[in-house]
């Protein structure tokens, strides 16, 4: 958004942030908070991604829907077939 604004040669004012890209130091504090959104980000996109692969690492569920056929085993933590969905799909499965 920031590239965008100063493409068409516009100032940012937030009256929330105190932000106020007409001036220098506006500008410069803006770009400050942008760069530690970014950071924010990334350094949260790797720890979800790390916490994911370690789950399924482990043979744990990470979390998705559970698939037409199964249910959702309360003691296992974990998706089993469902009697009566897998009855549907094994005859989707026979038309392939």
């Amino acid at each position: 958004m920031y590239d965008e604004i100063k493409q068409y040669d516009c100032v940012f004012v937030s009256r929330n942030e105190q932000s106020d890209t007409s001036s220098a130091m506006g500008e410069a504090m803006l770009k400050i908070i942008i760069i530690f959104a970014e950071l924010e980000r990334k350094l949260t996109a790797e720890r979800v991604y790390s916490i994911m692969l370690s789950r399924a690492e482990k043979g744990k569920w990470n979390g998705a829907n559970v698939p037409f056929g199964y249910q959702w085993n309360e003691v296992s933590k974990f998706p089993i077939p469902d009697p009566e969905e897998s009855v549907i799909v094994d005859l989707f499965l026979k038309d392939i």
